[in-house]
């Protein structure tokens, strides 16, 4: 089973492969200090064509997009796997019928959060999320397929993190990446839960979790 978590920009596009691989390298290194490990990675990104007849290996300074008939493979050097990433409008002109389904279901999602935490004085806040969200119409997909190593498998969504900060965006996902109560969700929202098995009464997360940092434990510790 595939898995994946989405960025949904809010304030900026002006990101970099440098600034985005940086940025992701912090997190998942911060992480693995959390748990006792200290070991540092580094990460590499290709676009590769959908059809596999071409791939090309990432300038630093190359803005952080590729074409919706491509696709990014980002992996960590000396470790076999990587998460594949997807660079779509949010807005589906192809769709005839309902161009704005997507928009539309994650306004839901984000007024849904908003009236369950009952905090009424960022109201505000979310509506300035959601003009941002539709202004820029871009959403950045992160997948984790299934085989993944367990590095892999916590790495990915620290890597969405790292583009969901450097974009002031949110994080979405609804298919049991992580615990779906918590999304969407900025980034250091993310950050204070994702892969903390005490944060999240969701048992198959808490096991899951558990499950990934004991192998990096065994693998890197």
């Amino acid at each position: 089973m595939s898995t994946c978590i989405e960025v949904l920009p809010v304030r900026t596009l002006d990101i970099s492969f440098d600034k985005v691989l940086s940025l992701s390298e912090k997190n998942i290194n911060a992480f693995l200090a959390s748990i006792g490990v200290h070991y540092q990675i580094e990460l590499v990104a290709y676009i590769h064509a959908q059809d596999e007849s071409y791939q090309y290996e990432v300038r630093p300074n190359q803005p952080f997009f590729w074409k919706d008939t491509e696709y990014l493979w980002l992996t960590i050097k000396g470790v076999q796997g990587g998460t594949d990433g997807y660079c779509y409008p949010i807005i589906d002109n192809d769709d005839k019928i309902e161009p704005y389904w997507k928009l539309d279901y994650l306004k839901e999602e984000i007024l849904a959060k908003h009236s369950k935490s009952g905090v009424m004085d960022k109201t505000d806040d979310m509506a300035d999320t959601i003009k941002g969200i539709e202004k820029h119409n871009q959403s950045w997909t992160f997948r984790r397929s299934a085989g993944q190593s367990a590095i892999i498998c916590i790495s990915y969504g620290l890597i969405a993190c790292a583009v969901a900060e450097l974009t002031d965006g949110i994080l979405f996902s609804d298919d049991g990446a992580w615990d779906y109560h918590y999304f969407p969700c900025d980034y250091s929202e993310f950050l204070a839960v994702y892969f903390r098995p005490d944060k999240t009464n969701n048992q198959d997360c808490q096991k899951w979790a558990i499950r990934c940092i004991e192998q990096v434990q065994k693998e890197f510790g």
